[in-house]
């Protein structure tokens, strides 16, 4: 038995030892992203002059090419895929914190899929180079979903169990190869299948909402910026399953709502979309370019215009 004992010790001590050597390995490649949304310690390095909050549906629908060619503003993208507000809001907030000059203006991506409740942590992991002694709160702030462990946040390596992928690929800093102009991620990805939506409503959480208006208020105040509410484009045939948000924003947004699914026809196009709720390229120019025209438009009815005082690149 004291044998046993002896050994079960030593092969503990081994795999601390093992993990602290790949935490101190994870720690070289710290600043090399193997997903292009792992950029919470880059947050504040390139200021903007219009800020896009969202997941995957801005991150991949707001050419930032083109808003800085229509309207001459710099123009950054900050968010996570397939994750809603509370998280991103938690990502806006660090953003604000660090950068030097804040945003005049944020755009702020107002839907179904953003104000809702994610249950499981380990459905997206690319943020689990952070959680070690949880320098953001990230960790503190989605500690209720399914698969989140206090372990992950003080025992090194322990929260990669549910991703050794994502780990090996962290660890030999094997860099995302997907483009990335200021946070917009461009895609071309053809429809498949017929243009019909088959599945249910998309509800709104009310409750997650209210929270996100509150702090957007918060915001507003503490850095002196404007809100505009925005819910890109659905495809025409689940336009009326997605309309929850929609009708909750355009009865009671305490800030400007633009929506682009009012107009029954104009998004009723399957070359305009990859799925549903995702553009294609075609999509993704024409929304950009009446983004830009709305921006402008905006802009010019506000008593404070914009200042050009960054950088002319557009990357």
């Amino acid at each position: 038995m004291k044998l046993f004992i002896k050994y079960f010790c030593r092969l503990l001590l081994y795999a601390m030892v093992l993990a602290i050597v790949l935490e101190l390995l994870l720690l070289i490649r710290y600043e090399t992203p193997s997903d292009l949304r792992q950029d919470w310690h880059l947050l504040g390095d390139k200021p903007s002059e219009l800020l896009f909050v969202g997941n995957s549906r801005m991150i991949t629908h707001v050419d930032t090419r083109v808003l800085y060619e229509k309207t001459g503003l710099r123009s950054k993208i900050i968010g996570s895929p397939g994750w809603g507000s509370s998280l991103i809001n938690l990502k806006l907030e660090t953003y604000l914190r660090n950068i030097n000059s804040p945003p005049k203006l944020i755009i702020y991506q107002a839907d179904p899929i953003m104000f809702s409740q994610r249950e499981d942590w380990y459905a997206k992991t690319i943020h689990l180079k952070y959680l070690l002694f949880d320098q953001f709160g990230i960790y503190d702030q989605n500690k209720d979903l399914q698969g989140s462990d206090i372990l992950d946040v003080y025992v090194p390596i322990y929260r990669y169990r549910g991703d050794p992928v994502r780990l090996f690929r962290d660890l030999l800093g094997i860099r995302d190869s997907r483009q990335n102009f200021n946070g917009f991620e461009p895609k071309d990805e053809a429809w498949l299948g017929n243009f019909e939506y088959t599945g249910g409503s998309w509800p709104t959480d009310t409750v997650v909402m209210h929270e996100t208006l509150q702090l957007l208020g918060q915001l507003e105040t503490k850095y002196g910026i404007s809100v505009i509410l925005c819910e890109p484009p659905f495809s025409q045939p689940s336009a009326n399953a997605t309309r929850s948000t929609r009708i909750l924003l355009q009865e009671s947004s305490p800030y400007v709502f633009w929506t682009w699914n009012n107009i029954s026809e104009a998004w009723n196009d399957s070359t305009l979309f990859t799925n549903h709720s995702h553009l294609r390229a075609k999509g993704i120019d024409r929304f950009s370019n009446q983004l830009a025209d709305s921006i402008q438009i905006h802009l010019s009815t506000q008593p404070m215009t914009l200042r050009k005082t960054l950088p002319p690149s557009p990357n």
